[in-house]
């Protein structure tokens, strides 16, 4: 992810050691955090007065009071506001290191653009003062609720690769191994077969807007997986290019040449005009598909899902003579 928040290069502070920062499994430092709330900020948890500009593309917009006390919550220090017109302030975070250094950080810096804010000589900010507003606690508690939910979920983990010599980490290269790919399987939870999670392999398309990949994908309003998709917002994702068994004489070796990205996805069902743009999009990655003149009535049956990646893992088996 392409981070833009103020203060994100040295942003490595850790959890502090309390029930709180527990709860909240996945993330271990605020650029994790950043990562998680890009799931979690709505129009719901953006400022009344402001929401009128909040979009998907401006994330950050109202949301740093709630935003910076749940990253209290979680990491300790305190929090400071910018004054701003109108008798405002722009929260922000500032958390002690062991080395008495501060960790000085603003995860909802980037709503600002190119405006320069001051991070020095601002006076501290109290929750209790700022949830006298009734609207706003509520707000804070609806972030705080969805993001424990989603930590809770493990869709934040990232599980330790065994084999780091096949692991890619390059984002680039991890987009390019989604390009190769045709075909995405997804996994979730079937409450009928509880053992048994349903595993379901469809054609994908692809964007990357700032750092984050979207897929799309598409099927019949009607059937097993379509009442399975009604129940959940997360899946497992998984796909892989197959790049053929090599002999190596020289060690008396057989390996299998693959390439193969795993992730977690939160599931997002697209109508009107997102609907459409997604059925396009799917339509577009096929290059004998591309301008034909199909049947938009089709698109009554069809449902198109949007799964914003998370925790994304990629390993890429180019290396003679080492196989498992």
């Amino acid at each position: 992810m392409n981070y833009r928040f103020y203060g994100w290069q040295t942003a490595d502070v850790a959890p502090a050691a309390s029930k709180n920062a527990k709860e909240f499994a996945g993330i271990n430092n605020p650029r994790e955090m950043y990562e998680a709330l890009c799931a979690v900020w709505c129009e719901y948890t953006c400022a009344p007065r402001l929401r009128e500009n909040w979009s998907v593309k401006n994330r950050t917009v109202g949301q740093c009071s709630i935003t910076a006390f749940l990253v209290q919550d979680i990491f300790g220090g305190k929090v400071y506001g910018i004054p701003r017109k109108g008798g405002n302030y722009h929260c922000y975070n500032v958390i002690p290191r062991a080395d008495g250094s501060e960790c000085i950080f603003d995860l909802t810096s980037e709503q600002f653009g190119d405006e320069k804010l001051c991070y020095e000589n601002n006076p501290e900010q109290f929750r209790e003062v700022h949830f006298m507003k009734q609207e706003k606690k509520e707000r804070y508690e609806f972030l705080r609720k969805e993001l424990k939910r989603l930590c809770a979920a493990g869709i934040f983990i990232r599980h330790k690769m065994r084999r780091k010599d096949r692991e890619i980490t390059d984002f680039d290269t991890i987009i390019q191994m989604i390009d190769s790919c045709h075909v995405v399987r997804l996994g979730f939870y079937d409450r009928n077969e509880p053992d048994f999670p349903y595993i379901t392999p469809m054609n994908f398309a692809y964007t990357v807007t700032d750092g984050i990949i979207r897929l799309y994908v598409h099927g019949a309003r009607a059937g097993r997986r379509w009442e399975l998709l009604q129940n959940t917002n997360l899946c497992s994702v998984q796909m892989e290019k197959d790049d053929g068994m090599e002999l190596i004489p020289e060690y008396r070796d057989i390996t299998e040449r693959y390439r193969s990205v795993m992730a977690k996805a939160k599931i997002r069902l697209l109508e009107g005009d997102e609907l459409v743009r997604g059925i396009e999009l799917c339509v577009a990655r096929d290059e004998m598909c591309r301008g034909f003149d199909w049947n938009h009535e089709a698109l009554k049956h069809v449902a198109v899902w949007e799964l914003e990646l998370y925790s994304i893992t990629a390993k890429w088996n180019r290396i003679k003579g080492n196989a498992d």
